[in-house]
């Protein structure tokens, strides 16, 4: 199968669920891989249609994914264009956060992203999610998080930003709740 051929043109649901369906276990590696060299193509339809078909990568894929992690997250830092960013960013909420990985450049990417008026929606909503994960390992963090959650109060939002912030808030207290029984 050619991906370079086949992305470089409009692409379905469809499509991509017949790229993962026609790569056997053994082969997602190989295929994520090339994916994630497409991803990285200055080719905008390209490498946005090679995240979007990573974007589906099948569960059995995250430990492929999770070797890619500081790599994917160098992209997202770079990254203008807003659909790649939104793409990398799902890519990376799909992974684990452990505290002697995180990284503070990444979180205060996430932390200014919630409230930059200027970020599509979608990117703000993700960068709340991903803000949680990688602050729920310090007090002083979750605070933080916190209080740009609390800075959105002064805008109306739409309901993917609402939706995650609310969620986000009933994590920070239930987390808050756990660690005051201690």
């Amino acid at each position: 199968m050619n991906l370079k051929d086949k992305l470089h043109n409009r692409i379905s649901a469809t499509d991509i669920a017949d790229i993962w369906w026609q790569t056997d276990a053994e082969a997602v590696p190989t295929v994520a891989e090339e994916l994630f060299g497409l991803a990285q193509e200055p080719y905008e339809r390209l490498s946005a249609n090679a995240l979007w078909v990573l974007s589906h990568l099948p569960a059995h894929g995250d430990k492929w994914l999770t070797s890619k992690q500081i790599a994917l997250t160098d992209l997202a830092l770079k990254e203008t264009n807003a659909t790649k960013l939104r793409l990398m960013l799902g890519l990376l909420l799909r992974l684990p956060y452990a505290e002697e990985s995180l990284r503070a450049d990444f979180i205060d990417f996430c932390l200014c992203a919630i409230t930059d008026i200027s970020l599509p929606c979608a990117v703000r909503a993700v960068c709340i999610k991903l803000s949680y994960l990688q602050c729920l390992h310090y007090p002083e963090l979750l605070s933080e998080l916190a209080n740009a959650l609390d800075i959105l109060d002064r805008e109306e939002l739409p309901p993917a930003i609402a939706s995650a912030k609310r969620q986000t808030i009933n994590k920070i207290k239930k987390e808050r709740s756990v660690a005051n029984r201690r």
